[in-house]
């Protein structure tokens, strides 16, 4: 992947999205041909510039007149075309580059494959683009992409996907994927302003799309489908640079482990792919959708202007069966059905039939199937009100999609408060509705979940947009250092780590014999903890190498004697230490780290031998700030513990400045591979790191 200069970034990707010229290297007179499907989609599109074939085996194409070279075209025309397209086999690729940038083209589409794919040519091919690129000013989409569909100036790669425009612009490194996007927004009524396929990305990337989707005016939405971020410090900066009125929304696929390495680790074995980019989108504010449905729900929500940021919601529907389906949607989606207050409850009596009950989820019954007014008089009743912070409506069925699409565009016009609505059923009744309520600028949903869902988060990343000023930007490395290997840090090197960075209370004081083990008792008092330290032994409980509760002089050389049988017998420990420490009574969290994604993942949550199946921790990239430290002890679900839980009360801001003190240590310690405080002890007096794990690269 090439760095792309940004001063001639916007002017350039401007000639691919909406070039006044385009040539098509490979255009070819056969149906079927790459080259041939490409020219005739620009034509049957409605291209509004010039096209020109380049065949040199052909005198027309598509009663387009054909050229041999772009360098004899552009001596016909008087100039370099905006845009080249390539379309030939992989092994002709460069030489095409080449005579596209010799003629003075700047904008260039590989839909070919190869290039970077082939590793006897990458490295060349690579740096001769980029030589072209620092020159020249020359820019490449691709390869292996199917390019650009952009509704406004008619271009596209498919003339039968959707020509209405809207507030979203797609990325995507599948092409596929661009398709299947596109025909989902269509059948949604919500058009898109823009749609890059990237490809292989051997110089473009989602990233410099996302900064030229800033310069679009009326983008409320950018959706991408990535596989991998390759740049994901220009990534985040580009997403950050975006105003809080313009939702990121990403869909990335190839989360699960299979595969991956094994992590040494506590952290490390948590930390898989999907939580590094979590962690990577919140520090951008980008929404992570975890299938593409989801990430198209999203999308329907964003496109409305949704800014809802608290979670009461008030429900309404005709259908009793969709209105509880709803309830239970949204109360497992984490959010509130309160009671209505007096006031509203007052105006929809006034409306209601003799015998309905009046409550909130608010069941209309039969009763609205013949009369619509129940729905819209519903609607502006609870959206004057005060006390609720959003509205769903559960569509009924019965009703015509015209009628039912215009009662809802109507009441909107005097609703300022958030409305989704959810309309079931898979019929062609049920997707015109949908479609209508897009085209009229109202999210629409098929399922309680689909909405439920995208309702969260969105309402995750409102939240997060006003407190992206106390965010800080992550510590990434643009190319990761070359390791010539590893080591586990010593006791004695990990407090002075710790020492350095602040971090006190780390209490392992190391012995080789019981005289020293017993001297330390002597100052210390009992009870105390014993554990075997060896370079080889990762995981000290799960291998009995920690012997706690001991009391006395008597427990204590018993214990170093169990602890040295199981080291030569059960280990087979050639060299090995002991750490004595002062037993502290307390709850047991983690604070945890890996390298991934050029930076450092740090996690949090409650710690112990089950750290790695209880489901209660939250990650983030180094370095975390307090307010996103305290949102990480709210993620986890161990706020309560600071407010007071059955007899115990930590304390919220010690322990959010612990967190963000340990993430600034390892934002500016590079060599810092893998680390593990596991367990930290907590109690109302205060935390003690009671052992602590630091994997150091060479």
């Amino acid at each position: 992947m090439l760095e792309v200069d940004k001063e001639t970034l916007a002017v350039s990707i401007d000639l691919l999205a909406s070039p006044s010229s385009i040539a098509i290297i490979g255009a070819s007179p056969s149906t079927g041909k790459l080259g041939n499907t490409i020219l005739r989609s620009l034509v049957e599109f409605g291209y509004h510039g010039r096209l020109f074939p380049v065949n040199p085996r052909a005198e027309s194409i598509l009663g387009l007149k054909c050229y041999k070279d772009v360098g004899s075209l552009a001596r016909s025309i008087g100039g370099p075309p905006d845009s080249v397209y390539i379309t030939v086999p992989p092994s002709s690729v460069m030489d095409c580059i080449r005579e596209a940038a010799s003629a003075g083209s700047k904008a260039i589409t590989v839909l070919s494959s190869g290039l970077v794919d082939d590793d006897s040519m990458k490295g060349d091919a690579v740096a001769e683009i980029g030589a072209m690129h620092r020159n020249k000013g020359l820019l490449l989409l691709g390869p292996n992409c199917l390019g650009i569909h952009n509704p406004v100036s008619r271009v596209t790669f498919n003339h039968e996907l959707p020509v209405n425009t809207g507030p979203v612009v797609f990325l995507s490194q599948s092409g596929s994927m661009v398709e299947l996007f596109l025909l989902s927004m269509g059948s949604r009524g919500i058009g898109t302003r823009l749609a890059v396929s990237t490809g292989n990305e051997a110089m473009l990337t989602v990233s410099d799309f996302i900064d030229y989707a800033a310069s679009l005016e009326g983008v409320r939405v950018i959706a991408a489908y990535v596989e991998e971020i390759r740049d994901p410090l220009k990534f985040v900066r580009s997403c950050r640079r975006l105003g809080s009125d313009t939702i990121v929304v990403v869909y990335k696929a190839g989360l699960t482990r299979s595969g991956g390495q094994a992590a040494s680790s506590h952290t490390g074995a948590m930390a898989g792919s999907g939580e590094a980019y979590s962690s990577l989108f919140r520090k951008g504010n980008v929404v992570f959708a975890r299938s593409f449905e989801e990430m198209v729900s999203v999308v329907t929500l964003g496109v409305t202007g949704f800014g809802a940021t608290g979670t009461r919601v008030g429900v309404i529907s005709a259908p009793g069966g969709l209105c509880v389906s709803l309830s239970d949607a949204l109360d497992r989606a984490g959010f509130i059905i309160p009671e209505f207050g007096v006031e509203v409850k007052s105006r929809l009596h006034s409306l209601m039939p003799e015998g309905l009950t009046v409550r909130n989820p608010l069941d209309l019954t039969m009763a609205a199937t013949t009369n619509i007014r129940l729905y819209t008089g519903s609607i502006g009743a609870i959206g004057a009100s005060s006390s609720i912070d959003m509205l769903i409506v559960g569509a009924p069925t019965s009703y015509s999609t015209g009628e039912f699409a215009e009662a809802m565009r109507e009441v909107m016009e005097r609703v300022s408060m958030p409305v989704a609505v959810v309309w079931t059923g898979d019929t062609q009744k049920v997707r015109d509705g949908i479609k209508a309520l897009g085209k009229a600028g109202i999210a629409a949903f098929r399922s309680p979940e689909a909405a439920a869902s995208a309702l969260a988060l969105v309402v995750s990343r409102n939240n997060r947009s006003s407190l992206m000023g106390d965010i800080l930007p992550p510590s990434l490395m643009e190319d990761e250092k070359p390791r010539r290997g590893s080591r586990w840090l010593s006791p004695e090197e990990t407090a002075r780590l710790l020492s350095r960075h602040g971090i006190g209370n780390y209490d392992n004081f190391v012995v080789r014999d019981k005289a020293a083990a017993i001297d330390y008792c002597k100052g210390s008092g009992y009870p105390v903890v014993l554990k075997l330290n060896s370079e080889k032994l990762i995981h000290k409980s799960e291998a009995g190498g920690v012997v706690t509760g001991i009391n006395s002089r008597v427990e204590l050389e018993d214990a170093m004697d169990g602890l040295r049988k199981i080291a030569s017998e059960r280990l087979h420990l050639d060299e090995y230490s002991f750490t004595v420490s002062r037993q502290v009574s307390g709850i047991e969290l983690f604070v945890g780290a890996t390298r991934s994604l050029h930076g450092t993942v740090i996690g949090f949550g409650l710690g112990g031998i089950m750290v790695e199946l209880v489901g209660m921790k939250s990650f983030s990239l180094c370095p975390v700030s307090r307010a996103e430290a305290a949102g990480m002890i709210k993620e986890s679900g161990l706020e309560p513990l600071t407010r007071g839980f059955r007899g115990l009360r930590l304390d919220h801001d010690l322990l959010a400045e612990l967190i963000s003190k340990i993430s600034r240590l390892l934002a500016s310690e590079e060599a810092i591979l893998e680390m593990d405080i596991n367990p930290l002890i907590a109690n109302e007096a205060g935390f003690w790191p009671a052992d602590v794990r630091v994997l150091y690269a060479l």
